[in-house]
């Protein structure tokens, strides 16, 4: 009984340790690719100031409460792995799209 709760709680801390690292991790990629993007697109076109790593990060997450959609039902569907990746993905698709956009300019 004993070693069963022990077993539960370090799940429990190893979730919570791997939550608080993928948390991190799309902090980071959002905030770096808004900050490249945001150097590529609004500073030349509207003469604003550039954005630090710092900033950008926090841009993002500000956006990202403004812009949060609640979880959808997906009616008991299996989930396939592209779409279990895209949140780790997609900051680089979107600077990869940007920087393609980039070069027509």
């Amino acid at each position: 009984m004993e070693e069963e709760k022990e077993s539960k709680a370090g799940k429990i801390v190893f979730v919570t340790l791997f939550a608080l690292l993928v948390i991190a991790y799309l902090s980071i990629a959002n905030g770096y690719v808004l900050s490249v993007l945001w150097g590529w697109y609004v500073v030349p076109t509207f003469d604003l100031p550039a954005l630090d790593l710092v900033q950008a990060i926090g841009i993002s997450i500000v956006l990202g409460l403004l812009t949060a959609k609640p979880g959808s039902n997906d009616g008991g569907k299996e989930r396939s792995l592209l779409s279990d990746l895209a949140p780790f993905l997609n900051p680089w698709i979107a600077l990869l799209l940007g920087w393609i956009v980039l070069q027509f300019a």
